[in-house]
């Protein structure tokens, strides 16, 4: 049996060479379907976020806006 490696999607770079993280496609952490899940390394998933930010000031809106009234609660205390 093979051994599981895991990789930056992105990079294929591994674990110890970067940290990896995973990242919810849709922005919605507690949407943990393995379709709407990525593993990135830190680099490519803060170049994500950025691009998503950088969109999203250019249309007058925040991250806040992607996000269901019903979320925001939640979406408050990871900013803590």
């Amino acid at each position: 049996m093979g051994e599981l490696t895991y990789e930056c999607s992105k990079c294929k770079k591994t674990v110890p060479e970067v940290k990896l993280e995973t990242h919810h496609a849709d922005f919605n952490w507690l949407n943990n379907s393995p379709k709407n899940l990525d593993l990135l390394c830190t680099k490519h998933h803060a170049e994500i976020h950025s691009e998503i930010n950088t969109k999203l000031k250019e249309q007058g809106q925040t991250l806040r806006d992607l996000y269901p009234e019903d979320m925001l609660p939640f979406f408050e205390i990871t900013l803590r």
